[in-house]
Parts: C-alpha cells; sequence; structure tokens
C-alpha cells in the first residue's frame, strides 16, 4: 500500500522516468535502475557497477527541489555501515529517539561492495552538505551532488568503492561539464560557527572524507589552497589544511586570488609522499584520542554531540555531551576511543562483549584490529568467526556480538570440568562461555559449574 501511494503521489510529476538508460532520459546518465550489472567488463571504463534504486524509500516529508545549478560533486564517508546509512540518507536523522530531519541526505551512496544506491535523482537537490561554502558559493548542497561512501573517515575505502565512484563521477562530471578539482570532499566545503576551538568561521567542522584519495578515484589534479581561506571569509583548519593542501596551505592569506589548482598529480594518501606529512598518517587512521589526534580532529563539530560517545581505556564511556560536566576536555586521556553517530539511547556495553547494533560496527569498536585473529564475532545464526577470517566490517550482520584480544575457543568435553580446560582462569571474570544453545556469558554469571553444558566453547583473555 506504501508503494502504491507513492506511485500514486503528486511527487512523482516531478520525478525523473527511470525506464531505460538515463542518458536517454535525463542528461547524460546510464541506466540507474535497480540490479544493473554488466557482463565481464573488458576494461576499467567499460566498467559499470551495479545499481540499487531506493527512492521509494525517501520520508514523505521530504520535497523534491531541482537544483537551478550543479557546479561541484561532494564526497562524503557515511561514518555508519550500510544499513544504518541507507536508514539515515532515506527517512532521516534521529536524535534523541525523534526525528529531527525528513532525509534526502544524499543523491547516491556507495556500499563497500561496490553497489551503488540512488537515494535522490541527480537532478534535485540533496541535503547533505549543512553550513557550507567553496569560492564563495554559499549553501553548497543547492549547487552540487552529494555521494557517500560507506566508510570512516579514519578507516580505509575499499578498491571497490573507488572504481564505482570513478565511473560514477566520469557520468556526473560529462553531464555537468564539471571540472575534475571540483570533485570535493565535505571536509573542504562544511565550516563552522565560532567555539571552543575557533573564535571566528573557520574550516574543520566536518573530518568526512578527509582520507579521500583522489588518484584512486581517477582525479589527477586538485585545488592546492583554499580559497575561502585565503579571500579572509573563513579561517583555516590546520589539520585539515595539512592533509589537502601540505605546503601550499601556508601561502593563504586575505587577498582574494583567481581560481587556481595544480597541474601535477596529487599524491596518493598511501604514497612515501603523503606518508612523510607530519600530521596526517596518525589522525588519517584513528579515531583514539593523543596529543595530536584530538577530539577536534577526530569528530570535528560533533566532538560534544550526545551522539558522540569516548570510551576512556579503563572501559567508562561518556557521550559527547557530558565530557564537560563530567570528566573537562582538557582531562580527556590519551588512548581515548572516539565513536560516532552511536542512537542516543543506546549504551556502549562497558564489559569485554560488544553488539553491532544502532550505529555501532566492527571498526568503529576495534578499528584496524576487527580482522585480528583475537578478535570474535559471534553470529546472530550461531557461527563464530575469528577476525582474520571477516572480509570486511561492514559484511557482519547486525546483533553480532564481538570480543576482541582473546585466545581459544577451548571446546568442553562430556564429564570434563572448565579448570581441566583452561586451567584457573576458567573462574575469571574475562573468561567467556559461549552455550550450545549461543549464550554468551562470563564466568562471573555462572553459579553452577556442574551443569555447564559439553560443546560450550571457553574464551580465555590475552594477558
Amino acid at each position: 500500500m506504501r508503494s502504491l501511494l507513492h506511485t500514486m503521489s503528486i511527487r512523482n510529476l516531478f520525478r525523473p522516468c527511470f525506464v531505460t538508460l538515463l542518458a536517454i532520459v535525463l542528461i547524460g546518465l546510464p541506466d540507474l535502475s535497480e540490479g544493473t550489472r554488466p557482463q565481464r567488463p573488458k576494461s576499467r571504463h567499460q566498467f559499470t557497477p551495479k545499481v540499487i534504486d531506493i527512492e521509494h524509500k525517501l520520508s514523505d516529508c521530504f520535497k523534491l527541489r531541482p537544483r537551478a545549478e550543479t557546479r561541484f560533486v561532494i564526497v562524503h564517508t557515511s561514518e555508519a555501515g550500510l544499513e544504518s546509512t541507507l536508514r539515515t540518507l532515506s527517512q532521516g536523522k534521529v536524535r534523541g529517539c525523534r526525528l529531527t530531519t525528513c532525509g534526502g541526505h544524499a543523491n547516491y551512496a556507495i556500499a563497500r561492495n561496490g553497489d551503488v544506491y540512488r537515494i535522490l535523482g541527480h537532478r534535485f537537490r540533496a541535503d547533505h552538505a549543512g553550513i557550507s561554502m567553496w569560492n564563495g558559493y554559499r549553501d553548497v548542497s543547492s549547487y552540487s551532488v552529494g555521494i557517500e561512501l560507506i566508510a570512516y573517515h579514519y578507516s580505509t575505502i575499499t578498491d571497490s568503492q573507488y572504481r564505482s565512484l570513478e565511473w560514477l563521477l566520469q557520468m556526473l562530471r560529462k553531464a555537468y561539464g564539471i571540472d575534475e578539482r571540483d570533485v570535493l570532499t565535505h571536509a573542504q566545503v562544511a565550516y563552522g560557527r565560532p567555539n571552543r576551538w575557533h573564535p571566528t568561521k573557520h574550516r574543520g567542522r566536518k573530518r568526512c572524507a578527509k582520507n579521500f584519495d583522489r588518484q584512486k578515484a581517477g582525479l589527477k589534479t586538485a585545488w592546492t589552497f583554499d580559497p575561502d581561506v585565503r579571500a579572509g571569509r573563513l579561517t583555516k583548519d590546520d589539520h585539515l589544511a595539512e592533509i589537502f593542501y601540505g605546503s601550499a596551505s601556508l601561502l593563504a592569506s586575505n587577498d582574494a586570488v583567481p581560481y587556481l589548482a595544480s597541474d601535477k598529480p596529487v599524491p596518493s594518501l598511501g604514497s612515501n609522499e603523503a606518508l612523510q606529512s607530519s600530521a596526517s598518517n596518525e589522525a588519517l587512521q584513528s579515531n583514539v584520542i593523543s596529543l595530536r589526534n584530538t577530539a577536534w580532529n577526530v569528530a570535528g563539530e560533533d566532538y560534544d554531540s550526545c551522539n558522540t560517545v569516548y570510551v576512556l581505556p579503563g572501559g567508562t564511556t561518556l557521550p559527547g555531551d557530558q565530557v564537560e560536566k563530567k570528566l573537562g576536555w582538557s582531562r580527556l586521556p590519551a588512548g581515548t576511543r572516539v565513536l560516532l553517530n552511536v542512537d542516543t539511547d543506546q549504551k556502549v556495553e562497558e564489559g569485554p562483549i560488544k553488539t553491532l547494533e544502532h550505529g555501532k560496527t566492527a571498526w568503529s569498536l576495534a578499528g584496524p584490529n576487527y580482522r585480528n585473529k583475537n578478535t570474535f564475532y559471534f553470529l546472530p545464526d550461531g557461527k563464530v568467526l575469528p577476525g582474520h577470517r571477516v572480509s570486511d566490517w561492514d559484511s557482519l550482520p547486525e546483533h553480532t556480538r564481538m570480543i576482541m584480544g582473546y585466545r581459544g575457543p577451548y571446546t568442553l568435553r562430556q564429564g570434563r570440568h572448565p579448570k581441566n580446560v583452561v586451567g584457573s582462569v576458567y573462574r575469571n571474570e574475562n573468561t567467556l562461555y559461549f552455550y550450545p544453545d549461543n549464550k554468551l556469558l562470563s564466568a562471573v554469571e555462572i553459579d553452577n559449574w556442574s551443569g555447564v553444558p559439553a560443546g560450550t566453547r571457553l574464551f580465555v583473555k590475552l594477558n
């Protein structure tokens, strides 16, 4: 019924018809209907990804508005997994169990396997860039197509994503005549109002896609400076300036200058040249607080959000809006992990067992260690996988439980006592028991040791 009403709604009078080829119906883009996948492309340039149309899932309160002008493509990282991201992009953002926006937060999303999700037709304005400016153009959402990559700004973007993104960028740039240098990241165009970190209007409001590698997306040139910083409209963010512009960022002044860009290829973030940058490498790879990697560097304007959670080294958790009151930003210890987009009504478990749900992913909880052999996943169907057998952090189903820093499993045989299997640590609070009926218990939750069933698998914490 919902689908039928949607089909009959007045908004469809304004929607483009995706029946055959978008190249025919719209302005040069190929077919983006569900299930598109060519047979064995002969070369990279003949590649076409699978494209899944989910525009019908847009919130009823979202209003379609064609853009009058298109100058930019803005690349984002979702800071969440695929399921959570698609729900937010289509239906809107939830804060404190309340829907606060009407969705339509990107035109496209690209999953980690390279599948492209069409959230909203590319001709229409997506509410994706927020408070933003580039080269004097304010409200960048009104001048751009928004693309979300399912990734964290401190994680990796997959080769499959880059391949699909290159294809999509070629289509969009051809359709709108966009210079490749005007393919930008959200971190580059977003700006913020004065706060405790910056006394004036400034770059750095978002960290989104600061790990974007232009070369891998087929882009050979880029801006060598921030035009709005140079024109004096905004103050620079040192962290982002070094990542995006390197030594060229030092040339910023209050004088407006004409459009200039580098004719040289932009160094890959994985190249020796990029790794020699004094600030970018550590921050790009970590959501862990250190002397150089501050809460602002990791979270941007979301540093004090109730949906940003700080996990202190001892396991204590604090939402961003309570850090100042309960601890103080200056006392936030090194080693604290920063989790983004955690639902307000959900707590990050302080014990050894974590559950992947409500915005929490294997990457946000474990970082690169999600694939460590001493990380284990307990899938909803009862399967247990060590980290090195997991293909990608977003391939794990919701409600999967995970533990980090463990050895095992050690299987309890009929007639044997747990002490005979793992020794005196069998009663340690961090020793875990995975029962045949899929219960995962800490030793302190077990009262009757003779009642532990055969087939139970034990996991022992590493020292």
